[in-house]
């Protein structure tokens, strides 16, 4: 029996391990506009809220060649709402078990009994693999047939058939399938379907992420909370979830030690940033091996030197309102426009969980003069644009 033609658009994360799953029962085609070596960076301009962290990876893999592999599983009211259908919700903890044993084998155990309990109050843990999960490197996309460097122009639907069209530098390629799934991320998909004229109106529209940002340092009030028991330790670094009474939306704080309460004008923790930045200027001045040999010898200086004194810078990351709050459109140059807003929403659940943070942990608040919008940025690689408009049908 002739097998099924499938070409998925994108080879990142999410293209790599559908691609993995497909070619059991399809010949599969794998489109990637980067390389297969080296991942670089598309041109995003934001025209609204700040975007911070990596918007887009281009490259055989995706995000994956740039990212740690953190992983932190969702809990059962995290997605009991509207926007995923029932059939996702009883197929996601099993789907869920396998991608990560897919992706980290070795991490798989320790991730299941990654729930602990603090004290008064349930954390999460999020579990950071030995070994980055790199997909170019892994063996799941072996069997395929992959092009890069193709950027996917447009997507043409005729009759039983549907075709993409594609570009390699100045030449112009045309292939037909059986199907074609978009997994370009939550920006390029929106704009592939644009340029192809699918999906209706909405496409592009209701973009929403999560807002993420240092909003606030802490100190230690009670005897049982120990700041140092938060930082990264052996792969597991502990978060803590807040879901907002008034809002329904949840917020996720990490800990990071940090040497003072003091702020500077990105609320960035000189106890983990400064060592790094002087590690590479050490590293240009007199060579590597220099450099070892040196960190190995002042290690312990250093560690007691700048050991944590009871205090804690708090990254937060919140959530948006389903429908979003921007849009996203492209200039013919290939420049992606974002406009992209936090909403007051979105804000006021952030300022209740973190206070009811502090109070439920038992630390003491300190707060930058600026206000929390100001904090925040776009959490940019967790872009969703929805097709449901309010008050109109899917």
């Amino acid at each position: 029996m002739k097998k099924e033609k499938i070409a998925i658009i994108g080879a990142g994360l999410a293209g790599c391990l559908l691609a993995a799953r497909v070619k059991t029962f399809a010949q599969v085609t794998l489109y990637e506009r980067g390389n297969k070596r080296r991942a670089t960076d598309g041109k995003v301009v934001s025209v609204g809220h700040p975007i911070g962290m990596r918007t887009t990876c281009y490259g055989l893999g995706g995000t994956t060649n740039v990212w740690r592999g953190c992983m932190l599983s969702m809990r059962p009211d995290e997605y009991k709402t509207e926007h995923w259908p029932a059939s996702v919700r009883q197929e996601l903890v099993q789907h869920a078990s396998d991608v990560l044993h897919l992706l980290c084998p070795t991490t798989y155990s320790t991730y299941l009994n990654a729930r602990s309990a603090h004290a008064t109050f349930p954390t999460d843990e999020i579990i950071i693999p030995n070994r980055p999960p790199r997909l170019r490197l892994s063996g799941l996309i072996q069997g395929l047939e992959i092009k890069t460097n193709r950027v996917v122009q447009h997507i043409e639907e005729t009759g039983s058939k549907t075709v993409v069209h594609s570009t390699d530098g100045g030449m112009r390629f045309w292939e037909d399938f059986d199907r074609v799934i978009v997994a370009a991320g939550g920006l390029n998909s929106p704009l592939l379907l644009l340029r192809s004229g699918l999906g209706g109106p909405s496409v592009g529209r209701n973009l929403t992420d999560h807002p993420a940002g240092f909003v606030a340092k802490i100190s230690s009030l009670r005897e049982y909370f120990d700041v140092e028991s938060f930082a990264e330790k052996d792969g597991r670094k502990p978060v803590f979830k807040i879901k907002d009474s008034d809002t329904g939306l949840w917020s996720m704080l990490q800990l990071c030690p940090t040497k003072d309460l003091r702020f500077d004008e990105d609320y960035l923790d000189s106890y983990r940033v400064a060592p790094a930045v002087r590690l590479t200027k050490a590293i240009k001045r007199i060579g590597p091996r220099r450099v070892l040999g040196r960190s190995i010898r002042s290690a312990k200086g250093r560690d007691r030197d700048q050991r944590p004194q009871g205090h804690a810078s708090v990254l937060l990351f919140t959530e948006q309102e389903a429908l979003g709050q921007g849009e996203v459109s492209e200039d013919r140059d290939g420049t992606v426009h974002v406009d992209w807003r936090c909403s007051k929403q979105s804000v006021a659940a952030a300022e209740r969980s973190l206070e009811s943070f502090a109070k439920q942990i038992g630390a003491q608040l300190h707060r930058p003069s600026r206000a929390m919008i100001d904090s925040l940025w776009s959490a940019a690689h967790h872009w969703v644009c929805r097709r449901k408009s309010k008050g109109a049908r899917q």
